[in-house]
């Protein structure tokens, strides 16, 4: 029973979560599907006129713009509202470890980073008519995503823990996930950001992602760095914002 209770707690959290994102429902997929799906949708209409490559460049734009939209603002919001109106100060009460809090948060919006990806990758892919020059790509391209999902909950943690208040929160988030959207180097090549822009982008995990996608994808494109290091940097920065978001939680509020 003891060794099996973190993962009770754990199931506890992500439970929580879940039904606060389906008492969401409606927002969260016009938010996460219908927004990323129209834009895929009125580009197929004209992407017949489209290179292969500026195809792929657009599913690999969508792919990050839903996940920084959905996760982000997700993440900030949740935590921000645990915060906020009292949950956290509850949660401490309870023999719940911080770190259940952590993965059931980080789980929840894992699942849901996995649903868009996976829906948006097929039906863009099918839209553009791109199935057939990725398909034996999906895993990786779906667990390249899911690794850039979870530095976003960092990210998005660090928001939530942080703001001062929830409209902050809400905010911080939708700037960031704009922000993000933008200079992730996805919806166009990695070489057309400004230099200044390309230091800036290099700091998102999103970027490194949409590079390693890239390299598979449309290998006769440069890339900002070399595959080796862009899943360096991919790890170092899901780790490094990771650690940063959930270590601003005040389990025991003073």
């Amino acid at each position: 029973m003891g060794r099996s209770k973190p993962l009770i707690d754990t199931y506890i959290i992500f439970k929580i979560n879940v039904l606060s994102l389906r008492s969401a429902l409606v927002p969260y997929l016009v938010i996460s599907l219908l927004i990323p799906l129209g834009f895929t949708y009125i580009i197929s209409l004209a992407s017949t006129y489209w290179s292969l490559e500026a195809k792929l460049n657009y599913l690999i734009g969508a792919l990050t713009l839903s996940l920084a939209l959905t996760t982000i603002n997700g993440a900030a919001q949740t935590i921000a509202q645990d915060k906020h109106l009292g949950r956290l100060r509850l949660f401490s009460t309870l023999p719940i470890s911080p770190i259940a809090y952590v993965v059931g948060v980080t789980a929840s919006f894992f699942i849901s980073g996995l649903l868009s990806t996976v829906l948006i990758a097929l039906i863009g892919g099918y839209l553009w008519g791109l199935l057939s020059a990725f398909l034996d790509k999906l895993p990786t391209v779906i667990a390249l995503e899911l690794v850039s999902c979870v530095a976003l909950i960092g990210l998005g943690a660090i928001i939530g823990t942080r703001s001062r208040t929830l409209t902050h929160a809400y905010m911080y988030s939708n700037l960031l996930s704009m922000i993000i959207a933008a200079l992730t180097p996805a919806y166009y090549p990695p070489t057309m950001l400004p230099p200044v822009l390309r230091l800036v982008s290099l700091a998102l995990p999103t970027t490194h992602a949409a590079c390693l996608i890239r390299a598979m994808l449309v290998p006769k494109e440069p890339l900002l760095l070399s595959p080796e290091l862009h899943a360096i940097a991919l790890a170092v920065t899901t780790f490094i914002y990771l650690v940063i978001g959930f270590k601003g939680i005040k389990w025991i509020e003073d």
